[in-house]
């Protein structure tokens, strides 16, 4: 993922620039990054046991709206 969210941070320097190519060449890094990970993530069941899967690794995965391993202490307030 970090090579993703860098080629995202050049990505938008390029188009600053007005440079359409970087843009390009940097969109296409951002593309190669997150097909690698998706192709690591994958993999994720040839070691991953189910419950630890279930009970760990999904709740991160999800995000954090509504889920319960995010603490009550560090909730935003309710609107």
């Amino acid at each position: 993922a970090a090579p993703a969210v860098a080629g995202l941070q050049a990505m938008q320097h390029a188009a600053e620039q007005g440079d359409t190519e970087g843009v390009a060449t940097r969109l296409l890094a951002v593309a190669t990054s997150l097909r690698s990970m998706q192709a690591t993530l994958d993999r994720m069941g040839e070691k991953c046991d189910p419950y630890v899967y279930y009970a760990r690794v999904r709740l991160l995965m999800s995000g954090w709206r509504g889920n319960p391993a995010l603490p009550q202490a560090c909730a935003p307030p309710p609107r």
